[in-house]
């Protein structure tokens, strides 16, 4: 055991080896694209996996490329991954707790084979649970692995990264981020969009009182990078921006787009005691019971290990909203 943790130790300790090329899984997804166009921009060769049935982006830079297969089956994982130094895992979490779970797994036993330097698993903000030493109601990186979650998604996203941190813990280079509302000129998370869209035109009518953090998915991707870079093995990051209540969110977007806002507010208290009321509201707004859960907890989200250990830094919330009203305007 000693020879063992000794050896372990020096891996911590030794310098981490420049990033050469890095496979992002996903990377046909809107916050795996933006990870691409980071890595790109810091001059590292980035390559996208992709399904045979999305397309690919134009990168006038020459330095993304792109594999075409399934995350899903190890032989393909393993050809997307040959020459790369990293592996970020951005793939969507769907399906069954098993099934997910059995891909981070098979993700992790490829990164092991390739001996890769770094593997990061890109998770939710869900499973980022509440941390007495942060004080009260603020959540942070320390906190709890799976939160308080009743979803079988935020409960697939908790294990998918206990499976992460087990693997570090056996001397895999493995570690998590955890993104906040991710949203911008380069896309909108996805389960976040119907309701963002009807803000813009001007469709919400009540919105709860709930807290909410909001980081632009240029910040969030480059987050995904910074942790690559510089994040330490074992480590969960939360990569947030600007804490807001749903109310004022709603009202912001509202306002940027000349309409009107929301004129009800649903007390809180009402959706955590009546699981019907939970669900209609869920059904009104477009928001999954879950993630109204989360926001009923009135956390602020902490990121300061990501600003103090990454360097992390975010851009205006004004901007970011100007920016996704614009988008959503012109996908409309």
């Amino acid at each position: 055991m000693g020879s063992f943790l000794e050896d372990r130790f020096k891996k911590l300790e030794a310098p981490r080896p420049a990033i050469h090329r890095a496979l992002v899984v996903g990377g046909d997804t809107e916050l795996g694209g933006a990870v691409l166009r980071d890595l790109a921009a810091r001059g590292v060769e980035a390559r996208g996996l992709r399904k045979w049935s999305s397309a690919a982006f134009a990168d006038p830079s020459g330095l993304v490329s792109w594999a075409v297969g399934d995350h899903r089956q190890r032989r393909e994982l393993e050809a997307a991954v040959a020459g790369c130094d990293v592996m970020v895992w951005a793939a969507p979490i769907s399906g069954g707790i098993a099934q997910v779970v059995g891909s981070v797994r098979g993700g992790l036993k490829v990164a092991a084979g390739a001996e890769l330097s770094r593997f990061v698993f890109v998770s939710s903000l869900a499973t980022v649970g509440e941390s007495s030493s942060a004080g009260a109601g603020s959540r942070r990186e320390r906190g709890r692995p799976l939160g308080e979650v009743d979803e079988r998604w935020h409960l697939a996203c908790g294990y998918a990264e206990l499976e992460v941190l087990k693997a570090a813990g056996c001397g895999l280079p493995g570690l998590v981020v955890n993104p906040t509302w991710w949203m911008g000129a380069e896309g909108v998370a996805p389960d976040l969009e119907p309701w963002l869209r009807a803000c813009v035109e001007g469709r919400v009518r009540a919105v709860s009182g709930g807290l909410v953090n909001v980081i632009d998915i240029k910040d969030a991707a480059a987050g995904v990078v910074l942790a690559a870079l510089r994040g330490a093995e074992g480590a969960r990051y939360t990569l947030g921006g600007h804490n807001l209540t749903l109310r004022e969110l709603a009202d912001r977007l509202s306002q940027l787009a000349a309409r009107p806002g929301p004129s009800m507010s649903i007390p809180d208290a009402a959706l955590l005691r009546s699981r019907g009321v939970m669900r209609r509201f869920s059904g009104v707004s477009g928001l999954s019971e879950g993630t109204l859960h989360q926001m009923c907890r009135k956390g602020d989200v902490c990121s300061e290990r990501a600003r103090q250990e990454l360097g992390l830094i975010v851009r205006p919330l004004e901007e970011t909203l100007r920016e996704t009203v614009a988008r959503l305007k012109t996908l409309s």
